[in-house]
């Protein structure tokens, strides 16, 4: 009970994986919207991106906290029982309280960074470095890479088949684009 209370690795992977997935299908999403739209201007897609990024950060960093807290607040409660102490101000305490915030930063930051990661593309179209299309073709190609990036890493952690696991990541993620293309017909 105590390694799980003082554990970080695990969590913090999921959390971080389960996050960057959000945020690169919600740009993904944005961008498959904007360019069924036919949106011309690039501080659409980047500013509409980094309000949901920001959104689904801050989202995150506070769900992860107050449910990080709770849970290993009520872990402690049960080791305090076991043991018939209080150990309020020990390493114990003050290690869950960090490891609390510590998973809470990785919740909150995953979605931005990966998801700015797939944004950046417009960027590059108001400094006139490439064309609009070229920067929906790479926002996509990018959000579709990130995506495969992360089904590797899944199949490292679990050590199992990694090229597999990235293709079912990188169906995800055409299989999102594609409906909403579809959608966009309506």
């Amino acid at each position: 009970m105590l390694e799980r209370l003082l554990k970080l690795g695990d969590i913090g992977r999921r959390y971080f994986v389960v996050n960057s997935f959000d945020g690169v299908l919600t740009v993904l999403g944005i961008v498959m919207g904007t360019f069924i739209s036919n949106i011309s201007n690039p501080y659409i897609p980047i500013t509409t991106g980094m309000g949901a990024l920001v959104a689904l950060g801050i989202s995150g960093f506070s769900s992860a906290y107050l449910a990080e807290r709770a849970e290993r607040r009520k872990d402690l409660s049960e080791l305090e029982n076991r043991m018939l102490k209080d150990l309020k101000g020990t390493y114990h305490e003050k290690r869950i309280r960090k490891l609390s915030f510590k998973i809470s930063m990785v919740n909150g930051i995953a979605p931005f960074v990966t998801g700015l990661v797939c944004v950046f593309p417009f960027v590059l179209v108001v400094f006139d470095i490439i064309s609009m299309d070229i920067a929906y073709g790479a926002s996509m190609g990018v959000s579709l890479a990130v995506l495969s990036f992360l089904g590797y890493f899944l199949g490292s952690v679990s050590k199992g088949r990694r090229l597999i696991s990235a293709i079912k990541m990188l169906f995800v993620g055409i299989a999102t684009a594609l409906i909403l293309y579809l959608l966009g017909g309506f």
